[in-house]
Order: C-alpha cells, then sequence, then structure tokens
C-alpha cells in the first residue's frame, strides 16, 4: 500500500488539508497537539470508520465546525489506484470506495467491510500492527522481560489468539469435567444406590394403583348417575308443587295488597271528608267577618284622632319654645335689676361731694339724678320681672291643659289601635278562610273519586278472596314434599363429593406417574448427556493438543523467519554493520552477531539496542503483511529516535532511507526538529489558534 493524496476538512483539529505523500522517507514534525497523529488518524478513519479512532463517532469532527467532516484518501495497492472518500454529517455517515472509475463499494459499513474483507484483508487492529510502529513498542523488545516480550510478539502476530483458543479449549474441558460430576450425581439416590432401577420399580407401583384407582371409580360414577336421575325426578315433582304454591302465595299476595289498598283509600276518605266538613265551618266563620269588618269605624276613628294629636305636640312645642324665651328674658333682667342695685349701693356710699367713678366729676346734683334715674330703672325692671312671672304662670296653665288634653288623646289612641288590630286580624283570618274556601270544589272532587277507589278496591278484595278460596294448598304436604326434595338433593352432593374425592385421588396418582415418568426421563437423559458430554471431553482434550502442538510449530517456523526478516533491515538500519541477528523461538529475545559471535542486547548501547528492536519491529510488520496476501508499501514510526543521541539519530535516519527504497514509503512521526536536515522531505505541522493545524512543507 502507497499513499498518493490526502484531503482533510473539519477532522479534529484540521479544518482544511490538502498533501500529496512523496515516494521515500517523509519527516513530519510538530510539537505535541499540533494534529500529527490526527493527520495519520485521519488515513484509518477513512479506511475503517469510527472503530479505528475508538471513539464517538461525532467526537471526529472539529468543534464549532458548520460544514461536515470529509476525509479523501488516494491510494495505490497492487498496481491500481484507490480512492477512498467518508463523510461524517450530523445525522449519518456515508462512504465511497473505487477503483478508477469503478465503484466498489458504497456506505460506510459496507465500505469497511470491503476493505477488511477483500481489499487490504485485515482488520483495523491487524493494519495498525503491519502499518504503525511506536516508541513504546520498541521499549518492549528491549526492556521486557521473558514472559512479557513473548506475550506482546504474539499479540502483534496474532499467535496469541491461537494461545488463546488453547486456554479456552482447556476451559471447556473443565467445564465439561464439572458438568459430568453433576450428572453422574443425578444418577445416584440419597443413599448411594442407582437411581434408575428404583425408579423403574416405584413407576410401576404408581401405574398399578392408577389402575386400582381406575376401576374402583366405576360403581362410584354409577351411584352418581342413579342420584342424578332420582334428583331429576324430584325436581319435576317439586316444580309441580311449587307451582301450586306459587299460585297460593299469587292470591295471597293479591289479597293482602287489595286489603291493602282498601284500608289506605278508607283512611283517605275518611280524612277528605273531615277536610270538607272543616270547609263549611271556614265558610260559616268568614261570612260572620265579612259583616263585622264591614261595620267597623275604627281606622277612620284612628285617623282623626292622630290629626288632633298632631295639633296638640305642635301647641306644646310652641310653648315650651315661648317658656323658654320668658325665662331667659327674666334671667337677664334679674341680672341687670342686680347690676342697678349694686350700682345704686356705689353712689349711696360715695356720698354727694364724691368723684363719678366713670366720669371722674364730682357728683352733686349729677349724683342725685344719676341715683333718680337708676332707680327707675330698677321700679321698671321689677315691674318688667313682674309681668314675665305672670305670663310664665299664664303659660304654664295653657301647658298643663293642653297635656292633659293629650293624655286623653292618647287614652282613646290606645282604644282604638286595639280595635285596628283587632280589625286587621279579622281581616287576615278572612284571607285564610278565602284562600282555604277556594279549594272546596277541589275537595269535593277528590272526595268523589276516593270513594270511587275505595269501591274498586272493595270489589277487588273481594274477587281475591273468592280466588284464593277456590285453590286447593296444604300447606303440610307443601312442606313434606321440600324435606323429599332436600333429600334427594343431598344424596346427589354426597355422591358427587364422593366421586370428587375419587378423581382427585385418582388425578393425584396420575400426577405422580407422570412426575416418576418425568424423573426416569431426566435420569435416561442425563445418561445421554453423560454420553455426549464424554465424547466432547474426549474432543476438547484432543483439541487442547492440537492447539498446543500448533502454536508449537508456529513459533518454530517464525522464528527463522522473523530473523532472516530483522538480519535485512538491520543491515539496511545500520549501512552493512550488523548483518545477523538470532532470535530464540521461546521468548523472542534476540542476539546481534559482531562478526564473530551472537551477544544479547544489553552488550550494546541504547541508541543501537533501539536500531535492533526497530529491525524486529519492522520485520514483524512484512510478516502481517504477507500474512494478509499484501505488500509492504508503507511503515509509519511514531516517535521511535527518543533515546538516541544525534549521531546515532542521523544513521538510524540513513538506515531508514535506505529501507524506505525497498519498501515504497516511510513516513516517521516526530517531535526533533533538528531531523529536518537531514531528510529528503519533510512537513511542518502547527496548530494555529484560527485556521487550526497548518502544514509547511520545509
Amino acid at each position: 500500500m502507497r499513499l498518493r493524496s490526502l484531503a482533510i476538512r473539519n477532522y479534529r483539529s484540521i479544518r482544511r488539508l490538502q498533501v500529496e505523500f512523496p515516494e521515500g522517507l517523509l519527516g513530519i514534525v510538530g510539537h505535541n497537539g499540533a494534529g500529527k497523529s490526527s493527520l495519520l488518524e485521519a488515513v484509518a478513519w477513512a479506511l475503517y470508520g469510527t472503530p479505528a479512532v475508538r471513539t464517538r463517532a461525532e467526537a471526529v469532527a472539529t468543534i464549532g465546525a458548520s460544514d461536515a467532516c470529509r476525509v479523501r484518501l488516494e491510494f495505490d495497492l497492487g498496481g491500481e489506484a484507490f480512492r477512498l472518500e467518508r463523510v461524517l454529517k450530523p445525522s449519518s455517515t456515508t462512504a465511497e470506495l473505487a477503483r478508477g472509475d469503478e465503484l466498489l463499494a458504497e456506505g460506510a459499513r459496507e465500505v469497511s467491510d470491503y476493505v477488511t474483507e477483500r481489499l487490504l484483508r485485515m482488520d483495523y487492529q491487524t493494519f495498525y500492527a503491519s502499518i504503525f510502529t511506536r516508541q513504546g513498542e520498541l521499549d518492549k523488545f528491549v526492556n521486557m522481560s521473558s514472559e512479557p516480550r513473548r506475550q506482546a510478539v504474539e499479540r502483534l502476530l496474532g499467535i496469541s489468539d491461537v494461545r488463546d483458543a488453547g486456554q479456552r479449549a482447556r476451559q471447556q474441558k473443565r467445564d465439561l469435567g464439572n458438568r459430568l460430576e453433576g450428572l453422574r450425581s443425578q444418577l445416584v439416590a440419597r443413599d448411594g444406590e442407582p437411581l434408575q432401577p428404583r425408579l423403574v420399580t416405584e413407576l410401576a407401583e404408581l401405574q398399578e394403583r392408577s389402575a386400582a384407582l381406575t376401576k374402583a371409580g366405576k360403581p362410584l360414577e354409577a351411584t352418581l348417575e342413579t342420584a342424578t336421575q332420582q334428583d331429576a325426578q324430584a325436581v319435576k315433582a317439586w316444580e309441580q308443587v311449587e307451582a301450586n304454591a306459587e299460585k297460593y302465595r299469587t292470591a295471597e299476595k293479591r289479597r293482602d295488597a287489595a286489603q291493602g289498598v282498601l284500608k289506605l283509600a278508607g283512611e283517605r276518605l275518611q280524612n277528605a271528608q273531615k277536610t270538607l266538613n272543616d270547609s263549611y265551618k271556614k265558610e260559616k266563620e268568614a261570612a260572620e267577618l265579612r259583616s263585622a269588618t264591614a261595620a267597623s269605624d275604627a281606622p277612620g276613628k284612628l285617623a282623626a284622632l292622630r290629626e288632633k294629636q298632631a295639633t296638640v305636640e305642635k301647641k306644646l312645642q310652641e310653648l315650651a319654645a315661648g317658656k323658654g324665651k320668658l325665662d331667659a328674658a327674666l334671667a337677664a333682667s334679674g341680672r341687670e335689676l342686680a347690676s342697678r342695685q349694686k350700682h345704686l349701693q356705689e353712689i349711696r356710699e360715695l356720698g354727694a361731694e364724691s368723684e363719678c367713678p366713670t366720669c371722674e366729676r364730682p357728683l352733686g346734683e349729677h349724683g342725685t339724678a344719676l341715683m333718680g334715674r337708676i332707680a327707675d330703672e330698677i321700679k321698671a325692671l321689677k315691674q318688667q320681672q313682674q309681668e314675665t312671672s305672670t305670663a310664665l304662670e299664664t303659660l304654664a296653665q295653657t301647658s298643663k291643659a293642653t297635656d292633659s288634653r293629650g293624655a286623653a288623646l292618647g287614652k282613646q289612641e290606645e282604644k282604638l289601635r286595639g280595635a285596628e288590630a283587632a280589625h286587621a286580624a279579622q281581616l287576615a283570618r278572612l284571607r285564610d278562610l278565602e284562600q282555604a274556601l277556594a279549594r272546596k270544589p277541589e275537595l269535593e272532587q277528590q272526595l268523589a273519586e276516593l270513594q270511587a277507589r275505595e269501591q274498586a278496591a272493595r270489589t277487588e278484595q273481594e274477587a281475591a278472596l273468592a280466588a284464593l278460596a277456590k285453590l286447593e294448598f296444604d300447606p303440610q304436604a307443601h312442606a313434606r314434599a321440600r324435606q323429599q326434595r332436600e333429600a334427594v338433593a343431598a344424596a346427589l352432593s354426597e355422591a358427587k363429593l364422593a366421586l370428587e374425592r375419587h378423581r382427585g385421588e385418582l388425578a393425584r396418582a396420575g400426577d405422580g406417574v407422570k412426575a416418576k415418568q418425568a424423573e426416569l426421563e431426566r435420569v435416561e437423559r442425563a445418561q445421554a448427556q453423560i454420553s455426549e458430554a464424554e465424547t466432547e471431553l474426549e474432543r476438547f482434550g484432543l483439541l487442547e493438543q492440537l492447539l498446543k502442538g500448533f502454536r508449537s510449530h508456529i513459533t518454530s517456523r517464525i522464528a527463522p523467519t522473523l530473523a532472516a526478516h530483522t538480519s535485512r533491515r538491520l543491515a539496511q538500519l545500520t549501512d552493512g554493520r550488523y548483518t545477523q541477528v538470532e532470535i530464540d523461538g521461546s521468548d523472542y529475545s534476540l542476539k546481534v552477531f559482531d562478526g564473530v559471535e551472537a551477544h544479547s542486547l544489553d552488550r550494546f548501547s541504547g541508541g543501537e539496542a533501539d536500531a535492533f528492536s526497530l529491525a524486529l519491529r519492522l520485520s514483524i510488520s512484512q510478516l502481517l503483511a504477507e500474512r494478509a496476501g499484501t505488500e509492504m508499501g508503507l511503515v509509519v514510526l511514531d516517535e521511535v529516535l527518543g533515546s538516541q543521541d544525534e549521531l546515532r539519530q542521523r544513521r538510524v535516519l540513513e538506515g531508514l532511507e535506505r529501507m524506505a527504497q525497498s519498501v515504497g514509503q516511510v513516513i516517521l512521526v516526530t517531535h526533533i526538529e533538528s531531523i529536518k536536515d537531514h531528510l529528503p522531505h519533510v512537513w511542518e505541522l502547527v496548530l494555529d489558534d484560527e485556521r487550526g493545524t497548518v502544514l509547511r512543507e520545509l
């Protein structure tokens, strides 16, 4: 297989990349995370799909990309050109594989199957093992002890599958042995005796008992048949007796119903007659009330009286108001009289020669005149008080007389209110009576209907009594018939119960026979399974031996072939310094000839040991390619220069370049940028924040 071109879009950190692969040795350099692994992983994803990347399908797409994830790979194989394209969309994955213009396969699963089964003829795990070599694998060959190294090599070569098959065969043999032990335990009773003869004897006894029970059941069935016939006859006779009894009971119910209807009709008729009689009394009372209410004049007298009371009340209010005014005037004149009297006394005490307290003039004649004027005012005030008192007395007498009249009117009003209340009560009673009398025609109609119903009920009672008298029914004969029916039914029930008990016992015996037969069949099946298991045990024992011999045969043939391939690769890597190796077929330990004798790897430097391990690993890849029936046209080396100094790195690179001439393509992936000066073709991968992974040819 030789890679020609690779177009990537939105695959992990690679947003857009288009490369053409050169012949010979190609170096891919760049820092960790730059996309070196993603570039080569895209090749495996294009060939095998999601299983080759060991992650979820959607995880290979660039985060945040709006377009689909797409990888287009062109390669040569067996002298023919192939084109493969795989596209991951949000909802599906598509793929196409073509050879020239011929479409070989279409669909994600179909393309993967075609690559695995027909094109490369290897699954993705074998593809990785035959194409890719990593630094960790070289360390395994150098530093591992014998057993881990043997397991690692055999796992790469697929020999471990044979070993695993042998282990599975051995486990199957153990499982069969345990199963045989379990099956053989099923053939032995608890007391250690063989189980089959005992089961045969017990089965025969159960079958004999079942036959005896079957024979014993025939008399019980005959008894049941007889009891069934007797029960049928008894049922027929009972039905005739019960029919007559039912007629009698029906007639009794008719009689009782007629009596009930007659009684209810009589009660209703009596109540209706009483209600109608009450209406006659109410009619007379209503007539009397109409006369009494028509002659009453209490409402008119009460209205006139209330007008007089209003007049008296108004007069009393006026008198009260006048009294208030007179009282106020009397009080005011009293205060004025006291003031004038006090003033007069003060002037008298001052004398004629003193000054006027008001105008500060000598009193003299002015004082005499002033006292005279005050004395006149006092006299006038006393006269006014006398008149006011007289008016108050007159007003009090008038008020008393008015109060007496009001009291007389109140007593008269009380009498008239009583008369009015009695009149209102008469009117209410008259309305009630008139409402009750309005139903009088209805009551008369109801009375007529109830009379008719009573007559009809009486007629029905007489007819029911006549029908009952015609029926001939003997309660004692009916009771005897019932007892006879119950006795026959009890006998039938007992016969059924006895037969059911017998059938249950027979069923249990049959179940015992079936269970014993099933147990015997189980023992017979166990015997057959033991025979089959013993045969299978022999087969798995033989298979284990064959697989063990086959594995030994494979390892004995692989070791020399692997040593020849390794010697040739080592000569290329070391420019002929080392040309021969020896490989131990038991643990794949490597010894290198220095021209005289073979030495183990601990005799050489770390860089030389890495070169020897690299030669061995490349030889393993060649064997895998040959076993798959394909050519070894591509080798990918991932970080295989880590433990070597600069000089040995250059020598290894020179050896790889020579090896590339025979292989076709060798791709070296490394973070050591100093090798770019020693390679014919170098790609540098740089991670850009905006554009993602960017490739530059150096």
